[in-house]
């Protein structure tokens, strides 16, 4: 994408600051909150929600190399960026639940999980000065786009409900169990790996 980005950023004005883009950016994302709740009385609202967050995906990253070619990074272009871009994505969730498309207990404890895996992840840096990612938010974005056209495409074709057990569960049910079950993995292999690095450096100390 950067390859891409990089001739339109040179043809911004130089008025518009990548400040600017980060929160013209963020309104997409709030536009695709609103789609997915409208999303319950008209499931083609899905695909404007993935459409909407497609765009932000371009301004999230359009932003940083304008800040890069202009030499314009910040400690508060940087705050802003991310607290956007997060409170944004909270509210895409919040929008699954009150849209009624997703249990709001497996959302809740999606981010509970989701909420361990940073505290570990700046744990791990403020200990040995390595994150285990840099930034999570674009797999959020590919997630988010995902389960808007899981669910157009399984409301589209009657494929909402899913048989188990004896039983019928809704798709975005399913992938937010699934989500669960991945963090809970994810958290234990990057916490045996953190406890090793640290008995390593306290083995060097």
């Amino acid at each position: 994408m950067p390859l891409l980005l990089n001739p339109l950023a040179h043809k911004i004005p130089g008025v518009i600051t990548p400040n600017h883009i980060s929160i013209f950016g963020a309104l997409f994302l709030l536009l695709a909150a609103l789609f997915i709740y409208l999303a319950q009385y008209n499931y083609y609202y899905f695909l404007w929600a993935g459409f909407l967050i497609l765009l932000f995906s371009i301004t999230d990253s359009l932003d940083g190399i304008l800040a890069r070619i202009r030499q314009q990074i910040t400690k508060t272009g940087t705050y802003l960026d991310s607290v956007l871009g997060w409170i944004n994505l909270l509210l895409i969730l919040l929008a699954l639940i009150l849209g009624k498309h997703v249990r709001a207990d497996l959302v809740v404890t999606t981010m509970i999980f989701s909420l361990f895996y940073n505290l570990t992840n700046m744990q791990s840096l403020s200990l040995t000065g390595q994150r285990f990612t840099e930034n999570d938010r674009p797999r959020w974005l590919v997630l988010a786009m995902i389960l808007c056209l899981s669910v157009f495409f399984s409301k589209l074709l009657g494929l909402e409900a899913i048989p188990f057990g004896g039983t019928k569960i809704r798709s975005l049910d399913a992938i937010f169990s699934i989500l669960v079950v991945y963090y809970v993995i994810v958290l234990l292999v990057r916490n045996i790996d953190l406890w090793k690095k640290l008995a390593k450096l306290d083995r060097a100390a």
